[in-house]
């Protein structure tokens, strides 16, 4: 990968960064370099080699001019660019930038509502409150929201522009509830990003508002989730193992714990929660009948108790 990148303006050194030290608190930030209109657009991958105006990474040797280039009709420049890996190697490339006139060309139309980076944002509309705090984007952007109409869910659909918008941290977005205040606690919210790929958000109710906080724009929606999860129990009483299988429809399991005859079960399990193993050697367990008691809790708060009598040998 680059280490370093560094471009020369006549000579002199204009632009430089070295990816010696990154704070993970803002290793995101990265991401501002990318030009994601050039990449949505034709799928083209370019580094912007000056910083968006909420990048705070300590990763720039210098920059004059922000790293920007300003130019005028007739100007001509001498540009090279040196990269290096961490290991030293090198490539260069060099050229001639020469200004023209420029082309006359009609104002790009501007859809949506401003959010401007330099500042807390916050836009509303029936159904759907959206809050960036100041140094949650790192360019200004228009907020294009759509929604689908869905009378008979717990709200609409809505979509918040796609992928061309990279976020730092998080925003807060905010769906109001049709349902009645008694079934408020089956609220969950859905996310659906642009390759289709659904996942769920826990939030908090606030006078019928389901509130979440998120890092990526998409598709929204409240949803009704009702129903426990599942819990089949697998236990080989010649090898003492304990295996698992969970099953939710809507939320995902979130958590899930076993006890034995009252000592808690130090269990591992796979990153979606639908597979959990343990080993009854670990307790000090008298043989004989031996309870087993299996809890799982999904995202939306729904529960469920799985119990289980097994025979210890000796």
């Amino acid at each position: 990968g680059i280490y370093s990148l560094s471009m020369k303006v006549d000579g002199l050194e204009h632009y430089s960064h070295v990816m010696d030290e990154l704070d993970f608190d803002n290793f995101r930030q990265v991401n501002c370099h990318k030009d994601y209109d050039l990449f949505h657009l034709n799928r083209w991958r370019y580094h912007k080699c000056f910083p968006s105006e909420n990048n705070t990474l300590e990763i720039y040797d210098l920059l004059v001019d922000g790293g920007k280039i300003h130019l005028r009709p007739g100007d001509s420049f001498d540009v090279e660019f040196i990269v290096k890996d961490i290991d030293g190697n090198e490539s260069q490339i060099a050229f001639e930038l020469n200004c023209g006139e420029p082309l006359k060309t009609s104002a790009p139309i501007r859809d949506g509502v401003l959010m401007d980076a330099s500042t807390d944002n916050i836009f509303t509309v029936d159904g759907l409150a959206v809050r960036i705090p100041h140094g949650r984007i790192y360019d200004d952007f228009y907020l294009r929201p759509s929604r689908k109409a869905r009378p008979n869910g717990p709200s609409d659909l809505f979509y918040l522009n796609d992928r061309d918008i990279p976020l730092d941290d998080e925003i807060v977005i905010s769906l109001q509830s049709r349902m009645p205040r008694s079934e408020w606690k089956y609220s969950i919210l859905e996310h659906t990003d642009y390759r289709g790929r659904v996942n769920y958000i826990k939030g908090t109710m606030r006078d019928g508002w389901y509130e979440v906080r998120s890092k990526y724009l998409g598709a929204y929606r409240l949803v009704e989730d009702r129903v426990s999860p599942q819990i089949s129990i697998e236990y080989s009483s010649k090898s003492r193992k304990l295996n698992l299988h969970l099953s939710d429809d809507i939320s995902g399991v979130d958590t899930m714990s076993v006890e034995v005859n009252g000592n808690w079960l130090r269990m591992a399990h796979n990153a979606s929660m639908s597979r959990a193993w343990g080993d009854l050697n670990e307790i000090e367990l008298p043989s004989g009948r031996t309870d087993i008691r299996v809890y799982a809790r999904d995202l939306a708060g729904n529960e469920v108790i799985e119990m289980r009598k097994v025979h210890l040998l000796k």
